[in-house]
């Protein structure tokens, strides 16, 4: 019922209002709101199309933690804010955007059921998207890319390959400014860490309980970086993991818990400085891809194929198959499947990448 009366309404407006007239693509919006890793993955394409069309009026609609990854990104001239609930925020962007006179909308990726119709009383000519991923509405995109078996950075080029635009490597990229160096800089000198120290991050959490290795085997990993080896452990997550990497702090001697102190380009600036970042599946690990901290990935149930770090530095990964057919994923309460990588398997991966000679 929520589509067929959305549909109505956009072929309402089709019929009393023309679209503009074009003759060739100069003023694009691209439409990212999901969270940190979707809009990473989006960086190359963004990339892309700036090469393409260097003069370009090249904005994109995004979420709040979306907006904070893209800051200063020089790819894009203008970043307008969605926020939950989607129809009231949109609403309210509504004339701002429609001055901006857009012509192409590229769906990069979206959950939010208004969106379509909103590209098109815009008076875009063009939307364009993958097909099959928007919630039945694939009938108001004007061009669709088929929806297949590649990494989520791949099927963002391929929209944009759709106006021409070429690849321009797949290494997704942020652009930290010197101030979030200087903060970095005050943050470790007041948490009394010595600058000749180096340093090892773990990130134990992830957006999906499913996704997490266990707190213990971390704790296990941790101590023995510490303890074999005189690595500093930087123990990271969101304000709402302080519990988690807290309980795992407390396990490792000397190593220091930092939950929500942090802004994304401060963490991207602190990642940079790493020897290595041992994480789950999740979005601050493709952003130490992005800044191409040595990275080792832990995956199981999710398929790197898919949606694994693509990374210019050192990079290694731990896959396991799921235990469960079919997976049960969000419903998974013991994500005992993350029990099949050991922290021997992880310690000796880790060595790898310190000492590549070993």
């Amino acid at each position: 019922m929520k589509n067929f009366f959305l549909i109505t309404l956009v072929r309402l407006y089709r019929c009393f209002f023309r679209r503009r007239s074009k003759d060739r693509f100069e003023r694009f919006l691209i439409v990212s709101t999901t969270g940190l890793g979707d809009t990473l993955w989006a960086t190359p394409a963004l990339r892309a199309l700036r090469y393409q069309f260097p003069s370009a009026y090249i904005a994109i609609l995004t979420s709040p933690l979306g907006s904070a990854v893209l800051k200063n990104n020089p790819y894009i001239d203008e970043s307008f804010l969605m926020t939950d609930p989607a129809l009231p925020s949109l609403i309210k962007l509504y004339p701002v955007l429609k001055q901006r006179m857009i012509d192409t909308v590229l769906i990069f990726h979206s959950s939010q059921r208004p969106i379509l119709p909103f590209c098109h009383w815009l008076g875009a000519n063009d939307i364009i998207g993958t097909e099959t991923l928007h919630k039945g509405l694939d009938c108001l995109l004007t061009k669709k890319t088929p929806h297949k078996t590649e990494h989520e950075i791949s099927r963002r080029l391929a929209i944009v390959a759709e106006v021409g635009a070429q690849p321009q490597g797949q290494t997704m990229e942020v652009f930290i400014a010197e101030k979030d160096e200087y903060s970095v800089d005050a943050f470790l000198k007041k948490k009394e860490i010595p600058s000749y120290l180096p340093m090892i991050g773990l990130h134990p959490g992830a957006k999906d309980l499913f996704k997490q290795w266990p707190p213990e085997e971390f704790i296990k990993i941790g101590k023995r970086l510490t303890e074999e080896l005189g690595y500093q452990i930087l123990i990271t997550g969101n304000a709402d993991e302080e519990l988690l990497v807290s309980k795992i702090a407390q396990g490792i001697p000397r190593a220091i818990a930092i939950c929500g102190q942090l802004t994304i380009h401060e963490l991207a600036a602190l990642q940079k400085r790493l020897h290595l970042l041992i994480t789950n599946d999740t979005g601050p690990m493709h952003l130490a891809a992005a800044m191409g901290t040595p990275l080792l990935a832990l995956f199981c149930p999710t398929n790197p194929t898919l949606c694994g770090p693509i990374s210019n530095g050192k990079l290694e990964q731990i896959i396991m198959s799921p235990t469960c057919t079919p997976c049960l994923k969000k419903q998974c309460r013991e994500p005992f499947c993350m029990l099949q990588i050991s922290s021997t398997e992880v310690y000796a991966k880790a060595v790898s990448l310190l000492n590549p000679c070993l």
